[in-house]
């Protein structure tokens, strides 16, 4: 198997091509990366011709020497196929062993526990070499979300969404049509209304608000 590295256009352009890419996999997140003090590289793996895995990687100096390497939600690959994933991460680790990495992170959005068309447990990662992190509650501005959810939209009207939710969210989406809240866009400067409503609400619903630091 080759790691190429590609151009920040290549990376993109083969983001457009697939379909469970997020933000946090983007040409725009790989700016605020650098903004932050990062360093970020793409790299592409395949074997004959075949795309085995694409991703950004992000890096922080660790003792002048080393590297820590991060992946932002995984790798984009096939997480269900072992023996690829394996061998791509094989490839991985030889190729950031090169640049000093001592530590890879990674948080891909995948299900928690994975399981084949029989119900049995699947450790695709586990197999290629991963370790899974503590289970933590609480807000952590070092990483990301642990938990996401998401809907899958293609194909679907809004009345079929709709319906899909909770009798709750719905309920609360019609409030919200009776009463004409209407969203905005803040500037930087207005956040502080945000910042606000976030406190207003956590000490009415009993749960941690971040700070203005963090919007």
């Amino acid at each position: 198997m080759r790691i190429n590295t590609i151009n920040i256009q290549q990376y993109s352009e083969y983001l457009d091509t697939v379909d469970s890419a997020v933000f946090q996999q983007s040409k725009y997140h790989a700016k605020k990366f650098e903004h932050d003090g990062w360093t970020v590289e793409f790299i592409q793996a395949s074997q004959e011709k075949e795309v085995y895995a694409t991703c950004m990687l992000a890096y922080l100096p660790l003792m002048k020497v080393f590297k820590y390497c991060y992946v932002a939600r995984g790798f984009l690959a096939d997480y269900k196929d072992k023996d690829k994933l394996v061998k791509f991460t094989s490839s991985l680790r030889q190729y950031l062993k090169k640049k000093n990495v001592v530590y890879l992170e990674t948080d891909p959005e995948i299900d928690l526990v994975q399981r084949d068309k029989d119900g049995n447990v699947v450790e695709n990662g586990k197999s290629a070499g991963f370790l899974q992190l503590p289970l933590k509650q609480g807000y952590d501005l070092s990483k990301e979300c642990r938990f996401c959810s998401s809907i899958d939209l293609r194909g679907k009207t809004s009345d079929e969404i709709f319906n899909a939710f909770s009798s709750a969210t719905r309920r609360n989406t019609r409030t919200a049509q009776k009463y004409n809240v209407h969203i905005r866009k803040l500037n930087v400067d207005q956040l502080h209304i945000l910042d606000s409503m976030e406190k207003e609400t956590s000490a009415r619903q009993d749960f941690e608000a971040m700070s203005l630091d963090y919007f």
